[in-house]
C-alpha cells in the first residue's frame, strides 16, 4: 500500500536551460507541485527563445496561496472560473505573457481572495487592455518600461478595496481608467521621464487623473 504525500509548503525552481523540452519540464514541475498541493511556487529565469502556453487547467489550485512566475510563458485563461480560491499572492515579471485582453482578466476574476498583485511589463502578446478588476485586493504594483508597441496601452483599475497602489511607467500608458480609489492609504507614482511641466503631457496628465481619486490617502 503506498504511503500518503506530505502537501509542500514552497516550490522554487530558479535555472537556466532552453531547447525543444522546455515546455515539457515547466509543466511536469508546475503538475508535480500542484499535486503535493503546494502553497507557493516560484518560477524563475528559465530561459527560452520561444513562450510556451500554459492552460489554466494546468495552474488550477486549490491549496495555492502564493504564485510568482518569472518565466517565459504565455497564460490562456479563455473561461471564466475559480482556478486559485485561495491565491493572496500573485507576481508576474518580464517574460510573462497575457495570450490577450480576456485571459488577463480571467486570471485575476479567477482569484476571489487575491490581496497583493505584481504585475511587471506582462506584454506584447496581443494584449492592448489590461482589465484590473477585483473585489479584494489591498496592494497594487504597476512596472512598465520599454517602448509603446511592446506593452499595454489601456490600463483600467477597478478595484474599490485597495490600500496601497505603486505605479512605474516609463512607457507612457496612452490612458488609465480609474474607478474608486477612495479607500487608498499609500500611492506612489512615479512617472519621471514625463514630468516635463507641460499640462497636456502624459505624466501630468496622469499625475492629476490619479490624485484626483485618491480621497483618503496618507502617504504619497
Amino acid at each position: 500500500m503506498g504511503q500518503s504525500q506530505h502537501a509542500l509548503d514552497k516550490v522554487h525552481i530558479d535555472g537556466s536551460f532552453s531547447g525543444t523540452h522546455y515546455g515539457s519540464r515547466i509543466n511536469a514541475w508546475i503538475c508535480a507541485a500542484i499535486e503535493r498541493n503546494v502553497r507557493k511556487l516560484h518560477l524563475r529565469r528559465l530561459d527560452s527563445t520561444m513562450p510556451h502556453e500554459l492552460h489554466q487547467s494546468l495552474l488550477g489550485s486549490n491549496a495555492l496561496v502564493v504564485l510568482k512566475l518569472d518565466v517565459n510563458v504565455i497564460l490562456n485563461f479563455p473561461m471564466t472560473s475559480t482556478c486559485f480560491p485561495n491565491l493572496k499572492v500573485l507576481e508576474l515579471k518580464h517574460l510573462v505573457k497575457f495570450k490577450d485582453g480576456i485571459s488577463a482578466q480571467n486570471l485575476i476574476s479567477s482569484c476571489p481572495v487575491l490581496e497583493d498583485l505584481f504585475i511587471s511589463r506582462v506584454g506584447p502578446h496581443n494584449l492592448r487592455t489590461l482589465n484590473l478588476t477585483s473585489w479584494s485586493l489591498k496592494k497594487l504594483v504597476l512596472r512598465y518600461g520599454g517602448t509603446h508597441d511592446d506593452t499595454v496601452q489601456i490600463i483600467v483599475i477597478d478595484v474599490p478595496a485597495l490600500e496601497t497602489l505603486d505605479i512605474e511607467d516609463d512607457v507612457g500608458t496612452q490612458e488609465y481608467v480609474v474607478r474608486d480609489l477612495s479607500s487608498i492609504i499609500n500611492a506612489k507614482l512615479d512617472v519621471s521621464n514625463d514630468l516635463s511641466g507641460d499640462p497636456n503631457s502624459y505624466g501630468t496628465c496622469l499625475f492629476e487623473l490619479l490624485i484626483k481619486r485618491i480621497f483618503n490617502v496618507k502617504f504619497l
